[in-house]
């Protein structure tokens, strides 16, 4: 017996069995679902109406009682109402929206979405916001009431933070034997910062002398090391030096920083244009900070035959100007 046929949807309804569409709950968190599952990239992002434009069309299909009647625009302005009765925004010229971000490991990720105004993203510690940890809460009517405290702490850390914050950053400017913090309710970025100057710091001294820069460095080591190994560990500072500076001009802005791989290319063309010759590679440069980020701010010596011969030298003679001041000591001591 064949399958009995179904009877096609009917969306030709009178303006009488027409249902009124109104934006329900349901119907954001279904528009929110959309995005998240839709677009691989929606990290740190500021979703304006050209961006809803551009998500929306395609959604309109799940919409199945609506379809008719459903239009981009009348979802927008639905949206921003709901988001103005939710906040309190009472049509200001810099409305309120909504700004995604991904909180979490590699393993664990979390999305957030914070109910804010354009401006505010990445939002300073004292602007007003929502925090929603959970895709079903977006269109709660009291967010603040609704979350438990752990869930507000954490919102008030993520809007504080920046890249310097980040894992990422942590592992990437800190010592490596330095563990990162268990808590990540705390923020770093001050200390991952302070690290990055501190390296500065040691380059430009390393610019003045190359020897400062180098362990166990001194003055003689313009006579032991050669001319064009000097030429490399200043060339190392000056490029290093231009990639971190670059690094805490552009990675505090979560939304149009750049890489620190970016960071070292720009270094070098900042290089070529002032004269440099023979320069680093950026995987050169990477490297180099790296050296000086685990070996406390110095590179090895480049010459270390010499520096281990100078040493075993200067340990000989402090040795025998102890034993001659311990002999004229016993010279001055009374007999009875």
């Amino acid at each position: 017996m064949p399958p009995k046929k179904r009877k096609a949807p009917n969306f030709t309804k009178t303006a009488a069995e027409a249902p009124v569409w109104t934006v329900t709950g349901s119907e954001l968190t279904k528009a929110f679902q959309h995005i998240i599952y839709s677009l691989p990239q929606c990290h740190d992002q500021w979703f304006t109406d050209a961006d809803w434009c551009s998500i929306l069309p395609d959604y309109w299909s799940s919409l199945k009682n609506y379809r008719d009647q459903v239009t981009t625009k009348k979802f927008i302005s639905a949206i921003k109402k709901h988001f103005g009765e939710v906040s309190g925004d009472r049509g200001e010229s810099n409305p309120n929206g909504v700004y995604v971000v991904q909180h979490g490991t590699k393993h664990t990720r979390n999305w957030c979405f914070l109910i804010t105004k354009k401006d505010f993203c990445p939002l300073p510690p004292s602007s007003p916001y929502f925090f929603v940890g959970d895709i079903t809460k977006v269109v709660a009517p009291s967010l603040p009431n609704y979350l438990p405290v752990s869930v507000r702490d954490l919102a008030d850390n993520i809007r504080k933070e920046t890249y310097f914050d980040s894992p990422e950053a942590w592992k990437q400017f800190m010592p490596s034997n330095l563990p990162n913090p268990k808590d990540r309710g705390k923020s770093t970025g001050g200390e991952v910062k302070a690290m990055i100057k501190a390296r500065m710091e040691a380059c430009q001294t390393g610019i003045q002398h190359f020897y400062n820069v180098i362990e166990g460095g001194t003055e003689d080591d313009a006579v032991d090391v050669t001319e064009y190994k000097q030429r490399r560990i200043t060339l190392k500072c000056h490029t290093v030096y231009a990639a971190l500076r670059k690094a805490l001009e552009t990675m505090e802005d979560n939304k149009n920083r750049l890489t620190w791989v970016q960071c070292c290319d720009y270094a070098i063309e900042a290089m070529k244009v002032v004269g440099f010759e023979d320069l680093l590679s950026s995987s050169t440069v990477r490297i180099a900070q790296r050296e000086l980020r685990d070996n406390n701010n110095k590179f090895s010596h480049p010459n270390e035959k010499a520096r281990k011969k100078k040493a075993a030298k200067k340990e000989e003679k402090s040795a025998k100007d102890e034993d001659s001041e311990l002999e004229e000591g016993g010279e001055d001591t009374p007999s009875d």
